[in-house]
């Protein structure tokens, strides 16, 4: 680092349009479901990063960028968009995308779930907000052989009440992601479907299930 830095900007500009999703209820963010979402953030926004649903911060972006800051010695976080010849100082690699799944399934992130769709959606070249995670979601299903006709998706986490999905979609794709591959573009890659979902009485968002039931028995 040449000197001392006096401000930290925050780039969000990997992501698009709106950071809410039609069908959202405001409360969720103080209930700990969602936060809104932008591709910078700290522990999925939680003001409580060792709770699953802690209540979540409104400006996920600019609080890890005060963190940071802190950090630096700096006085000002801005937003702003970082220059394309500016210097990398450090870079983050995440775990691998399977176990980005396992975890969002298990655990039911739904943070994480919109932040896969919009992955998704600027891997397959499209607008990385929610209307177009929620369409190369689509696009992506059709590719790979699913009928996804009478699917309604307006973000990527199923939170919203806008949200329509037949079961017969689920079905499907949980059969598939259940079906022993035959070949090396076979249905594997859909497997952290399945390993990665709660188990009643075991692990997960279903951790107390049995257990709650149990007692009462």
């Amino acid at each position: 680092v040449p000197g001392p830095i006096d401000t930290v900007v925050v780039d969000t500009s990997r992501y698009s349009g709106p950071t809410s999703a039609p069908g959202w209820d405001p409360s969720d963010v103080a209930a700990g479901f969602v936060t809104p979402i932008e591709p910078l953030m700290l522990d999925g926004g939680r003001l409580d990063p060792t709770v699953q649903d802690t209540p979540r911060t409104s400006e996920p972006a600019l609080e890890a960028g005060q963190v940071f800051a802190e950090l630096l010695g700096a006085d000002d976080v801005e937003t702003g968009t970082a220059p394309g010849e500016g210097e990398r100082l450090a870079s983050v690699t995440s775990a691998p995308f399977s176990e980005l799944v396992e975890h969002t399934m298990r655990t039911s992130d739904n943070v994480l779930a919109e932040a896969l769709a919009r992955e998704v959606a600027i891997a397959r070249n499209g607008q990385p907000s929610f209307a177009g995670a929620a369409e190369q979601t689509i696009g992506a299903l059709t590719q790979a052989g699913f009928d996804p006709a009478g699917a309604v998706l307006v973000d990527g986490s199923g939170l919203s009440t806008d949200d329509e999905v037949p079961a017969r979609l689920l079905g499907t794709l949980l059969a598939a992601a259940a079906t022993p591959a035959e070949g090396e573009r076979d249905t594997d890659f859909l497997r952290p479907l399945i390993t990665g979902l709660p188990v009643a009485g075991g692990d997960g968002t279903l951790h107390q299930v049995v257990c709650g039931l149990a007692e009462h028995a």
